[in-house]
Order: structure tokens, then sequence, then C-alpha cells
């Protein structure tokens, strides 16, 4: 972790709030030319399978690498980090070719880290604690049986576990000229070396299936599959669907 190189006498203020995140609040905090994002955390996220001593312990260890802005301070209420000036993804712009070779090779070196133990990430069970805070009727409207064998399928499968970031969506992947930044770790975990790029690529695209070449068809689309049924699981229990 860094300090943040805040002037002694002076806190910074809070230059607007910024929007796009469906869990905490964030705020552009500026005194000067520094910049910083205040991330203000929802409380009692254990429903959402958040678990903040996890997200620190990864915060942590990510401190070396480039393709993730530095952590000024963190803890189980906020975090402070580094602003990327720069635009969200787009699906349009994840189709680039050099984007997407820049995203592929900042996955590349996260897998390469050598962690702590922190556990396993099991699909089943994280699709199980959001399944279980839903209605019969509300689960029979998505297909849970469905997503359970998925989620049993991948974890089932002969794979070694690697650090994923779990939530690679657009809205947190940042650009900056040719940099490719990745942004909002609360859900990483140790997990399967093919999933977040499913999640930015899709289970049946080729860049995806060179990169991971010991991945069989039907697990990327069971990855596929798992990832937009869990997605409805979140959005269900959020109410926001």
């Amino acid at each position: 972790m860094r300090t943040p190189n805040w002037p002694v006498a002076r806190r910074p203020e809070v230059e607007r709030q910024l929007h796009g995140g469906l869990t905490n609040q964030s705020f552009l905090v500026a005194d000067g030319e520094h910049r910083a994002v205040l991330r203000i955390n929802r409380q009692n996220a254990d429903n959402l399978g958040i678990d903040r001593q996890r997200e620190i312990a990864i915060l942590a260890a990510l401190g070396e690498v480039a393709c993730v802005p530095d952590t000024l301070y963190v803890d189980a209420e906020v975090q402070v980090s580094g602003y990327v000036v720069g635009p969200w993804a787009t699906a349009e712009i994840l189709q680039t070719a050099a984007v997407r070779r820049r995203a592929l090779d900042n996955l590349a070196q996260i897998q390469a880290l050598q962690l702590p133990d922190i556990g396993c990430f099991s699909y089943a069970q994280q699709s199980r604690l959001l399944a279980e805070q839903l209605s019969n009727a509300r689960l029979g409207r998505l297909d849970w049986p469905t997503l359970a064998d998925a989620a049993h399928d991948v974890d089932a499968a002969d794979w070694t576990p690697v650090l994923c970031h779990h939530d690679l969506v657009p809205e947190n992947v940042l650009l900056r000229g040719h940099e490719v930044f990745f942004i909002d770790w609360e859900y990483a975990a140790f997990g399967h070396p093919a999933f977040d790029a499913v999640k930015l690529f899709g289970g049946r695209d080729s860049d995806v299936a060179k990169a991971y070449p010991d991945v069989s068809q039907p697990i990327f689309e069971a990855l596929a599959y798992l990832q937009q049924g869990m997605d409805k699981l979140w959005f269900a229990v959020q109410d926001k669907d």
C-alpha cells in the first residue's frame, strides 16, 4: 500500500461523485494536482459474497501490477486508489485487436502472481448464496436448476486455481492511451483461469480459446452460461432486474 501524498495541513475535497458502480459509492477527491478515488463500501455486503479481508490481501499482492491503479489506503469500510484519467471500455472497444491483446496480457500477468492462501472460489457455493435469498418462484424464472448444474460442472472440471477478478464488465475496465486498467477487485479470489477472459470476450471467442488451450469448449460455454446466470441472481438479490 502507498500513503496518499496530501499536504499535511489540508484535506482533499470531494470534486464529484463517480457513477457507474452498482454496489458502493465512489467519489473523485482532489487537492491541487493530487487526485484519487474514494470508494465507500456498502455495509453488510456479505449477502453478495464480498469478503473485505480477502479483497485487502489481494490488493496488497496487486501493488506492483501496472494494470491495477495504486491502492493508497484500504480497510473494511473505505478504499482510496489512484485516479486513472480515461474512459471506460465498451463492448465495441473490447473487440479491437490492441485492447484485446493488452487485456489478455494483463490477465496472464495477474494469474502468474503468487499469493498467500486465501482459498479457492466455489461457483456452486457463490450461486447458492445468492439463490437462497430468493423465492422459489423467482428462482424458477431464472432457471435455477440449469444454473446450478453449470456451477457444479465448472467446479468439478480439471483446472488449477489462479487469481481472478470475477467482475470484469466493461465498467471495470479503464483505458488510458494504450494502457488497460482493471478496477474494483471486491469479488476477486482464486478461480477458474478462463473466467475473466470469458467474462470480457465470451465463451466462443477464438482468442480466448488460444489463450487457454487446456479448457474444453463445453467448459467455456458452461462458464459463459454461469456468468450470465450469476449476474441475473445478483440483480435479483439487489432487486434491480
